[in-house]
C-alpha cells in the first residue's frame, strides 16, 4: 500500500512575516512516512517517520535551508480510553 498525503500551510502572526508551507508525504506499508516539504524564506525539509506500533513513532526531519539541521525525536501515545 502507497498513500500520498499532500500538505499546505499558510501562517501569519502579528509583527511576523506570512510565510507558506508546501509539501508531500508518501506511506509506505502503513508504518513509514517520507516526504519532502517547501517553506518560504527557509528552503526545503526532508520529512520520515516510522510508525514502531499503535504507540510509538519516531519522527526524523532535515532542514537543508537558510539554518539546517536535524530533528529526532519519539513520540508515545497513550491509546486507552
Amino acid at each position: 500500500n502507497v498513500v500520498l498525503n499532500p500538505t499546505m500551510l499558510i501562517k501569519k502572526a502579528s509583527h511576523a512575516p506570512g510565510a507558506i508551507d508546501i509539501g508531500l508525504n508518501i506511506l509506505l506499508k502503513e508504518k513509514i512516512w517520507v516526504g519532502i516539504s517547501a517553506r518560504s524564506g527557509y528552503g526545503l525539509v526532508l520529512l520520515s517517520q516510522y510508525q514502531i506500533n499503535d504507540k510509538i513513532l519516531i519522527p526524523i526531519n532535515i532542514g537543508i535551508g537558510t539554518e539546517p539541521g536535524l530533528s529526532a525525536c519519539i513520540y508515545f501515545f497513550n491509546t486507552t480510553s
